[in-house]
């Protein structure tokens, strides 16, 4: 990493310095603000479009069957349910809904100014139009060149008012590598070895561990070697219970054994990042908690971190959830199982700071160099080539010289 080029974290707000992390009351490093996921929409086209009463424990379960629940697009509403969560707190929130689920950066200007919270938009390049049957003509709108010019300039082009901070979110998907979607996976790795710049990947779509194997290998074999700071969003918890009996006490308790906790020990020790949304679990709350107090206690807080994780308008207050505010309640779990308070903001503050900056490129630097001009036959040269003067006039040969007509 080039320790010349200047470190920076940049908001819609733009630029912030690592230190004014530390001013935050609340970080979240997951929070959809503004997404649309109807197209994902799984009901019918005859079924209720609103949440109702009588329809709220249907949705609540299956949050695809109701096409408003996939639409956090108001503006009022949204507002409205961070001044519940958050008050007049100074909050930075990290912002990864991508350009395919709505990606929508003038209204999350709109919600940080009218709620002072600073936010932090990711990015994703994006497969425009439709795909030819012959792959060599893919090719041309498909490659890394292409989409590493337009990482550039989400990052720190010239023409984009409001740059983004990160990359992603990228989907673990089935399909990621029939769709041409590792090479948007590739593009967005190189340019994160290039400036250290985070990427995002959601994880919850698939169960599939040996894809996440796959694509790990592949995102190694792009980076050659170099260091990555890769967030996992969401892994497959898989748990079960038991009733057990302490020697202390004549009461059983629920023991939880984590039957995969190995392998997310083994991702975080290959230097990936493990990020959970307390919604995603919410209905294994507790489980999550004892989760991440194992982690804790393996020294692994390097590597964790937590976010509310709303997604649908079911999780929003308005509508029966408990909102942002989610992140209260885990962190009361947490002090429960004994985590200390410093071990629960090292989690919720510094692993953010540590993951949010990156190196951004120095400006070059603009040289004016002065010229002057053959008053004959108009041709410029710099000022360090020597001229032919003549009477206050200047010519760049003497055949010009003699060419002039003087009065």
């Amino acid at each position: 990493m080039d320790q010349t080029k200047p470190v920076s974290i940049m908001t819609i707000n733009g630029e912030r310095q690592p230190q004014d992390f530390q001013n935050y009351d609340y970080i979240l490093p997951h929070e959809h603000l503004v997404q649309n996921l109807t197209r994902y929409f799984t009901g019918s086209k005859n079924s209720i479009d609103q949440i109702e009463l009588f329809n709220y424990a249907k949705v609540k379960e299956e949050p695809y069957s109701n096409m408003s629940n996939l639409a956090l697009n108001d503006i009022e509403e949204i507002s409205t349910e961070l001044k519940l969560a958050f008050g007049e707190h100074k909050t930075l929130i990290i912002e990864p809904t991508n350009t395919e689920s709505g990606r929508d950066l003038e209204k999350l200007k709109i919600i940080s100014t009218r709620n002072r919270i600073d936010i932090i938009s990711g990015y994703k390049p994006i497969i425009k139009g439709t795909l030819y049957t012959d792959e060599e003509k893919n090719k041309v709108f498909i490659n890394t060149d292409k989409f590493g010019k337009e990482i550039q300039e989400a990052l720190f082009g010239e023409k984009e008012p409001i740059h983004s901070g990160f990359l992603g979110e990228l989907f673990l998907e089935d399909d990621l590598f029939d769709k041409h979607q590792n090479v948007i996976f590739e593009s967005c790795i190189r340019q994160a070895v290039q400036y250290s710049i985070p990427i995002y990947i959601e994880c919850r779509r698939t169960k599939n561990l040996e894809l996440l194997n796959r694509t790990l290998d592949f995102i190694n074999q792009i980076a050659a070697g170099a260091p990555l700071k890769i967030v996992l969003w969401n892994l497959d918890l898989l748990f079960r219970k038991e009733i057990a009996r302490s020697q202390d006490s004549v009461y059983p308790y629920v023991k939880t054994t984590f039957e995969n906790i190995e392998t997310i020990k083994e991702l975080i020790k290959r230097g990936l990042i493990v990020g959970f949304d307390v919604y995603d679990y919410i209905d294994e709350i507790y489980e999550l908690a004892t989760l991440v107090k194992i982690l804790i206690d393996d020294c692994l807080q390097d590597s964790l971190l937590i976010s509310s994780g709303v997604k649908f308008k079911t999780h929003l207050k308005k509508y029966g959830g408990i909102g942002y505010g989610v992140i209260e309640k885990f962190v009361g779990l947490l002090k429960e199982l004994q985590v200390t308070e410093g071990q629960i903001e090292h989690i919720l503050k510094n692993n953010v700071l540590k993951l949010m900056h990156w190196w951004k490129p120095l400006k070059v630097k603009e040289v004016y160099v002065k010229r002057w001009q053959c008053e004959v036959c108009g041709k410029e040269q710099d000022e360090s080539v020597g001229k032919f003067s003549k009477e206050g006039h200047d010519f760049c040969t003497p055949k010009c010289m003699r060419a002039f007509k003087y009065d």
